[in-house]
């Protein structure tokens, strides 16, 4: 959220929007065989977007990462030794329906793969995660339990 009496700077919503694009691209499955190629500069630049101090901005990161990590677990393994889930569980705590929902989406894809998993597990939130499992919100208690299902699947 942008600080009271701050200047409104056109940068956040130029960068929430190209973020959008990202994200739209990311979930194209031809798009991720590119992906593969990139480096980790890629995710850098994606990662930096979270400093910006606007939600729509997160939730378009998150987003993205969500619709990145959907097809490949090389990809997802990449991600998460970037450091984007820190970022990711931050976003759990927003009272915004839909960043919570993309923070879930992406803990989701990224709990598929092994390493995530077990930084998932360090980051202690799996009492959030439990208890998300239990609110009325049909949607982000499907994901929840996913989340939970998925971490069960490795040994």
């Amino acid at each position: 959220q942008q600080q009271a009496g701050a200047p409104a700077s056109p940068i956040p919503a130029i960068l929430a929007k190209a973020v959008l694009l990202l994200s739209e691209l990311f979930g194209l499955q031809d798009a991720q065989h590119e992906f593969l190629e990139l480096d980790n500069n890629s995710i850098g630049a994606l990662l930096s977007a979270y400093s910006c101090p606007v939600l729509d901005v997160h939730k378009n990161c998150t987003r993205a990462l969500a619709n990145l990590s959907q097809f490949h677990d090389k990809i997802r393994g990449r991600l998460g030794a970037s450091g984007v889930i820190p970022p990711i569980i931050q976003q759990l705590q927003q009272k915004d329906r839909e960043a919570v929902r993309q923070a879930l989406r992406a803990l989701t894809n990224l709990s598929l793969n092994a390493n995530n998993a077990i930084i998932i597990f360090k980051a202690n939130i799996l009492d959030t995660i439990i208890a998300m499992c239990n609110i009325s919100d049909q949607e982000l208690r499907v994901l929840a339990t996913k989340i939970l299902v998925n971490m069960t699947m490795h040994e």
